[in-house]
């Protein structure tokens, strides 16, 4: 169930109340905007694009943060988590300073591949030198989330410093587009946290327009299932934002994108490899329809919950070639006026 807590222009906050879902160490949200939309729905969003998208966004969700939660925020005590290379595409540092006005709040880099071998967290803007957290810590965090592996390594990294360091963990907010693995993860670093730390307030996580399922076993439709990649993002079975179920009419193309954001790093990093690969997925689509997949054969299998006829006859194998040529538009040099 869906409670609506705040609604401003162009942003609308549902907290996400559930049946045994009353711990007091976290609050979980779904937040919905029309640049988030755009980023689910219009897959030739990408690069600068993108990560600006993203900014803007945290941007809003930490302005009106205060007008409902119970989470108190220092500005000396704020630091930003980024997990490379998804997490540095919500800007939070610099949504932080727009939101609040600050400047003197810490920046955290951490590769998750780091912490498979390294006994400490490394970051990478003091030539991986072990970062000293603030006396009491506020983390703020943006990130993917599906299976949330390497927001889990990265969490434990984070707590086990403090405890070496006699320092406290005060409360985490999460900004993310991600399953419900990601509340699990931060209920159990909340429970830890209680445990260890004296001053531990709780967690506030935003999920972007909906909590999403992710693409493995029988959530990838059937026609998809040589193609598949596990692990991703879907909509199928999702608990999502009114406005966002509704902004899937609004183009045919939409409700049949394969994966939520995709490679995020690519396409906010690397958009060219990201763009090809966008190709080479519509294509894959495109195939399906020459197999003899129909349009609404298609909906019913990726996104169940939209009526089809609502966008009245359809035929797949155009919508694909159409699309292709738009995506391979974005690759042409751009001519100079």
């Amino acid at each position: 169930m869906l409670l609506d807590i705040y609604k401003g222009e162009d942003l609308a906050v549902y907290k996400i109340d559930e049946p045994g879902g009353t711990d007091i160490l976290i609050n979980k949200y779904i937040v919905t905007t029309k640049l988030t939309r755009e980023i689910c729905n219009d897959s030739r969003i990408c690069g600068i694009e993108f990560s600006g998208s993203l900014q803007t966004v945290s941007t809003r969700i930490l302005k009106v943060l205060p007008f409902f939660s119970p989470l108190t925020f220092l500005e000396n005590d704020a630091v930003v988590l980024n997990v490379v290379r998804a997490g540095l595409c919500f800007g939070i540092r610099e949504a932080l300073a727009e939101a609040y006005s600050w400047n003197q709040h810490s920046s955290l880099f951490i590769c998750p591949k780091h912490l498979e071998t390294d006994e400490h967290l490394h970051v990478i803007e003091k030539a991986h030198k072990t970062f000293d957290l603030p006396n009491v810590a506020s983390l703020f965090i943006g990130d993917i989330i599906a299976t949330g592996e390497s927001l889990h390594k990265s969490l434990d990294s984070i707590i086990n410093e403090a405890k070496e360091n006699n320092c406290q963990i005060k409360n985490i907010v999460l900004i993310t587009y991600g399953s419900i693995n990601a509340e699990q993860i931060l209920l159990e670093t909340a429970k830890l946290c209680a445990n260890l730390f004296d001053n531990f307030e709780g967690v506030e996580i935003f999920y972007l327009e909906g909590r999403f399922e992710i693409s493995e076993n029988e959530l990838c439709s059937k026609s998809d299932k040589e193609n598949c990649i596990e692990k991703e993002l879907v909509r199928k079975a999702a608990l999502l934002a009114p406005e966002f179920l509704q902004s899937q009419y609004e183009m045919p193309y939409y409700p049949i994108e394969r994966y939520i954001v995709y490679d995020a790093g690519d396409r906010a990093y690397d958009p060219k490899q990201y763009i090809n690969d966008m190709i080479q997925y519509w294509q894959n689509t495109k195939q399906l329809a020459s197999d003899g997949i129909s349009y609404e054969q298609l909906i019913k299998e990726r996104f169940p919950d939209i009526i089809p006829d609502k966008f009245g006859k359809q035929n797949l194998l155009s919508l694909c070639e159409q699309h292709i040529i738009k995506l391979r538009r974005l690759l042409e040099p751009k001519v100079e006026s």
